[in-house]
């Protein structure tokens, strides 16, 4: 079963999309997908806010978009924690 887009602070979710992502201070790019020993991509992991996206990333409603952003300089966990 897949997740579908919340915001990682209130949990707001639709059947659509969140009001946007933001990449936080611990996003890297140089991030990879993981991957089963066979190869195949891996199903059902998350980051740490619990979206699937590279760690550092994180999905908001318009709520708490703006703020998230201003907040983007941060780890993502210490940015959410601040938000709530």
């Amino acid at each position: 079963m897949a997740l579908k887009p919340h915001c990682v602070v209130c949990g707001y979710y639709s059947d659509s999309d969140v009001a946007g992502t933001v990449r936080f201070a611990n996003y890297s790019e140089t991030w990879t997908y993981p991957v089963s020993p066979s190869g195949s991509p891996e199903l059902g992991w998350a980051n740490e806010l619990g979206v699937t996206a590279p760690p550092g990333v994180g999905e908001f409603c318009e709520r708490h978009l703006a703020q998230a952003e201003q907040l983007r300089h941060l780890d993502s966990e210490e940015a959410v924690s601040r938000i709530r």
